[in-house]
């Protein structure tokens, strides 16, 4: 397992632990685990955003840049939402991410680069599923 996996597949540990401390009473801790777990998505989303200068660092493209900096503003705005909403636009910017991810790298398509958009497919796909579970816990 190529060390990108690792910490793709690791990253989802603290999604994961946010949902199972939900069962406990958020009195119980300094800050509720659905916040927490919202703070968490807003920054991975961030970085996965940040990460989109990276894919055209051989070529300066400022479209790219441009698109990296409104994605990451979008995960800020979605810290000032209420929970449900948070949850529900963090879910529908991770696919979004995915697909501008995508349509950036497409260009550059090679066996690695192939394996790690499969890899970031999965895990948006998981990340998603998570946050499905996080709305159904806010009903």
């Amino acid at each position: 397992m190529k060390t990108y996996q690792l910490l793709g597949y690791a990253g989802l540990i603290p999604f994961i632990a946010c949902l199972v401390l939900v069962q406990y009473s958020p009195h119980d801790f300094f800050i509720a685990p659905l916040q927490a777990f919202i703070f968490y998505s807003a920054i991975i989303f961030s970085f996965i955003a940040g990460s989109l200068w990276r894919s055209n660092s051989s070529i300066h493209h400022k479209h790219t840049q441009i698109i990296s900096n409104i994605l990451c503003l979008y995960a800020f705005v979605c810290l000032f939402l209420s929970t449900f909403y948070a949850l529900l636009f963090l879910s529908f910017g991770y696919f979004i991410l995915f697909i501008a991810e995508y349509l950036i790298t497409k260009s550059k398509q090679n066996t690695e680069t192939s394996s790690y958009l499969k890899m970031r497919f999965i895990l948006t796909i998981l990340v998603n599923l998570l946050h499905s579970i996080a709305i159904f816990l806010t009903l």
